[in-house]
């Protein structure tokens, strides 16, 4: 098998695609949501990024050693879905995806 592909990227090669984290909301104090459990007060990193075989989706919290959620798929439409509904959990509802 060649080394590179007929679109000239080589082979076995991993793309960064996306990268967000969380901020505190302005209205949310660190001891607010500390007392509440409120993850929300937390830095939540989400990566996304092409691999060999396909796209992945991880979340790390607190830091990028800790994988709290990951998923593999190579359905451009299921990586959009996945993006937004775990953005959706993790801003609005306050909580983290289970893989």
């Amino acid at each position: 098998m060649p080394d590179v592909c007929r679109t000239g990227v080589p082979r076995r090669t991993a793309q960064d695609l996306y990268r967000a984290r969380t901020m505190a909301p302005p209205w949310l104090t660190a001891q607010e949501g500390a007392e509440r459990g409120d993850l929300r007060v937390r830095e939540i990193h989400l990566d996304v990024g092409w691999y060999d075989i396909g796209f992945r989706v991880v979340v790390l919290a607190p830091d990028w050693d800790h994988i709290q959620a990951s998923y593999a798929t190579s359905d451009l439409d299921d990586l959009v879905a996945t993006i937004e509904k775990w953005s959706w959990m993790i801003t609005r509802q306050g909580r983290l995806p289970e893989s």
